[in-house]
């Protein structure tokens, strides 16, 4: 009988035994699916045009499930960069990434300090805030002038912003917004391969990226190669002036509902 008892005092509960759900534990169906979605939709739309991978998948991933912001969200993004940047590495400002790369190292250093100090709520309110502010930036029709000290500086915002929540596009892409595709693509899909290994290795350095992030990466991969095989039908289709608008107005109500969900939580 004793024995019996230290057996039932030893056996975790029913519930224990259970995976969790939510943005804890395993996603449900109908969560992947809609994390698989916005996945190849905003893989489809980087590999257009260059950059909205993280501006149109993360805020909508956020809501399905922080777990998958910004660890998985920038390793499949790693991914899709690099093949992109290897398809069209001939066009790239390599002169360019290489000074906004230096500015990248601090920058993701000083992201993931910051994702460090804050948790729950104010994660999410910091996460709503900063892309707004990225869809703001992208809307503000400023024209960066490509020299090194502007460089330096955009990387050095791109690298908190991207370590903080997988969106650092928009700092870099203001430089290059008025290049022509192929150059455009390549440059940034460099800086992107390169930056996101860097705001990753930051990432592991404070704990927030391990086995979990690495198993979700996995899970994401198959809708990206779906939108960037998509991409080379959607190329000409998006070009025609429709990509800016659809991934501003996802993003900016995403990053609403995500404020709005911190803040009456």
């Amino acid at each position: 009988m004793p024995e019996n008892r230290r057996h039932r005092r030893l056996a975790p509960p029913a519930s224990a035994l259970q995976p969790s759900r939510g943005v804890d534990g395993p996603l449900d169906t109908w969560q992947w699916l809609l994390a698989a979605a916005v996945v190849t939709a905003g893989a489809a739309i980087q590999a257009s045009v260059g950059f909205g991978y993280a501006l149109a998948a993360a805020p909508v991933l956020a809501l399905v499930s922080p777990a998958l912001v910004p660890g998985a969200v920038l390793s499949s993004s790693f991914v899709l960069c690099l093949v992109m940047a290897l398809r069209e590495l001939r066009h790239a400002d390599l002169r360019g990434v290489a000074f906004a790369l230096v500015g990248r190292v601090p920058g993701s250093w000083l992201g993931a300090a910051a994702l460090a100090l804050v948790s729950g709520p104010a994660v999410e309110l910091l996460f709503g805030a900063i892309v707004l502010c990225a869809v703001w930036m992208s809307l503000s029709g400023l024209r960066l002038r490509r020299a090194p000290g502007t460089l330096l500086g955009v990387g050095l915002l791109s690298g908190v912003m991207g370590t903080m929540t997988s969106i650092g596009g928009p700092p870099i892409a203001l430089v290059y917004q008025h290049e022509e595709g192929p150059r455009l693509r390549a440059t940034l899909s460099l800086y992107f391969a390169v930056g996101t290994l860097i705001s990753i290795a930051a990432l592991a350095l404070y704990g927030r990226f391990g086995v979990e992030q690495l198993r979700q990466t996995v899970l994401l991969l198959p809708p990206v190669a779906i939108g960037l095989a998509c991409s080379s039908f959607t190329r000409p289709w998006l070009d025609r002036g429709r990509t800016r608008a659809g991934v501003l107005i996802v993003a900016a109500a995403a990053a609403a509902a995500v404020i709005a969900k911190a803040l009456w939580s």
